[in-house]
């Protein structure tokens, strides 16, 4: 039980580092797209899609319809809901949650104190 976790949670921390690290690269093309369109929500909003996505890819296309997934992360994942499915909930809910919103402050925020014009966010006045 305990290794099944500690697995779930590694790669679920990979992921969320995966995540901010993407996020971090996505800033010019989201922060480029308000320049030119004026909209700034829609285009941060698909760029957070896309990177949770790819990043969470193990998760998003886990199939329970498969004996064995190929994805060791998946066999995580599916041994650990297994053993105790609220605690996994829990760990989706509260904690991946709250590292991914800490991950897209701390790019913000980045961005807001750079002193590059690549990555300084655009004055939404």
């Amino acid at each position: 039980r305990e290794r099944a976790f500690l697995l779930l949670t590694e790669f679920l921390d990979e992921a969320a580092l995966d995540f901010q690290a993407a996020m971090k690269d996505a800033l010019p093309n989201w922060v480029g797209e308000f320049e030119l369109t004026g909209e700034f929500e829609e285009p941060f909003r698909k760029e957070i899609r896309r990177a949770a996505e790819a990043c969470f890819r193990f998760v998003v296309k886990s199939d329970a319809r498969l004996a064995v997934p190929l994805d060791p992360r998946s066999q995580a994942l599916r041994a650990a809901v297994a053993l105790e499915e609220s605690a996994v909930q829990y760990i989706f809910q509260e904690q991946v949650g709250r590292r991914l919103r800490d991950a897209l402050m701390s790019v913000l925020m980045e961005a807001a104190c750079s002193e590059e014009d690549e990555f300084t966010l655009p004055d939404l006045e």
